[in-house]
């Protein structure tokens, strides 16, 4: 019950943004990036901006199904952050690159062009799932420095990314609760 409290206080709160705001912006950047990439430029990904567009045509699909999946993907965002991060990277842009694709051929039977706010939302859930992919690599680091230099103080080390980590992942479930619950609109 300490850590939950640790974890979810008003300062633990304020300070999460400063402590992070290195990592959100490279992660909003890159998320900006490859939306714009791929907005402004779709015939350069070729034969790709037809899967893309095939395999994000979500119709008809419940609450609980657009949850589930865009949560699943989040957390392997997370998880891809043990290498560190580069997959994360790749993971993200890939995906940023497919909604890019779709907004620049204008498929209005995606759930992602007729439902801004969901898209908007599914970003940032993007842009927190990659800023959890850092976070994951700094308790990497610091987890195989503190092993290798000083063993009695890894766990006050990795204390304060680990926490991140939870804060960020409460972020992107409700983002996607949210964004989840919008698609009844």
């Amino acid at each position: 019950m300490k850590i939950i409290n640790d974890i979810y206080n008003k300062g633990n709160f304020k300070d999460y943004f400063k402590r992070n705001k290195v990592f959100l912006i490279i992660s909003l950047l890159l998320v900006l990036l490859s939306l714009s990439t791929a907005y402004y430029n779709p015939g350069s990904y070729g034969n790709i901006s037809q899967g893309i567009h095939m395999s994000m045509a979500i119709n008809n699909a419940s609450i609980t199904s657009i949850f589930t999946t865009n949560l699943v993907y989040m957390v392997y965002t997370m998880v891809m952050g043990l290498s560190f991060s580069v997959l994360a990277v790749v993971n993200v842009i890939i995906g940023c690159v497919g909604i890019g694709v779709l907004y620049s051929n204008g498929s209005t039977g995606s759930l992602l062009i007729s439902n801004q706010a969901y898209t908007l939302l599914l970003l940032l859930s993007n842009v927190f799932a990659l800023t959890a992919a850092f976070l994951v690599t700094k308790l990497e680091i610091r987890l195989i420095t503190g092993l290798i230099k000083n063993r009695g103080q890894v766990l006050r080390k990795i204390k304060v990314p680990f926490k991140d980590v939870i804060l960020t992942f409460t972020f992107i479930v409700a983002l996607l609760l949210i964004s989840s619950l919008i698609t009844l609109i």
